[in-house]
């Protein structure tokens, strides 16, 4: 079985959907900035918190990535929602059934 990005970090998948159809040109700051946390960013929802940066190389890239993605609407229109289909099939492949805790 392999997850959706939705399903991988839900809340993340819904800020951003719903970021996605704004017509503004860049995301709100408070948004930006918990992106660009480690501990608070989609990758740290999917792994439960900030741990991930130490445990897995490719997961702390696609952290770096979703905010520089993220921080320009054009970026975000053409790559951000590949993405998050990136990620999850990272995660499927790599973490998926992996004890984070």
């Amino acid at each position: 079985m392999t997850l959706t990005f939705e399903e991988i970090c839900p809340r993340w998948d819904k800020l951003l959907d719903t970021i996605e159809q704004t017509t503004t040109a860049k995301m709100d700051k408070q948004v930006l900035n918990e992106l660009g946390n480690f501990g608070k960013c989609a990758v740290a929802e999917a792994w439960n918190g900030f741990a991930y940066v130490a445990e897995c190389h490719i997961c702390y890239t696609f952290g770096v990535k979703f905010y520089t993605e993220g921080s320009d609407r054009e970026k975000y229109d053409k790559q951000f929602r590949t993405l998050k289909d990136e990620f999850a099939e990272h995660w499927n492949t790599k973490h998926l059934g992996y004890d984070k805790q």
